[in-house]
């Protein structure tokens, strides 16, 4: 009588793919950790150039600004810098809403000040 060959229950099979999808979810999380790593440690050693820069650029941009004869003009750039600076306030808000609602708790019990 000649042997069959084993079978692989169809649930291994799911369990291949489930397992291969946590690997890379794995893979893509470490590399996103080496990557914030990566930056945070060329932002510190550079910190200086990088501030220096963004300063620069400040002077620029308002130079830029104020330089605009046409005052209609020069308020509806500011009027739009002060919103894109509301939306991104916004943002932040939302993406930290649990973290700032920890800390008013704390601060309503008050077991510290607003950090």
């Amino acid at each position: 009588m000649p042997k069959k060959k084993a079978q692989e229950p169809p649930d291994e099979c799911e369990m291949d793919e489930e397992l291969a999808k946590e690997v890379a979810q794995l893979k893509a999380e470490t590399r996103r950790i080496e990557h914030r790593r990566n930056v945070q440690k060329y932002y510190w050693l550079h910190r200086d150039e990088i501030c220096d820069k963004a300063i620069e650029r400040r002077a620029r941009v308002k130079k830029e600004i104020d330089s605009l004869w046409d005052d209609d003009e020069r308020e509806k750039i500011l009027a739009r810098r002060q919103q894109f600076a509301r939306e991104r306030q916004a943002r932040w808000r939302q993406k930290n809403r649990t973290k700032l609602a920890a800390k008013q708790a704390a601060y309503r019990q008050g077991l510290t000040g607003i950090e």
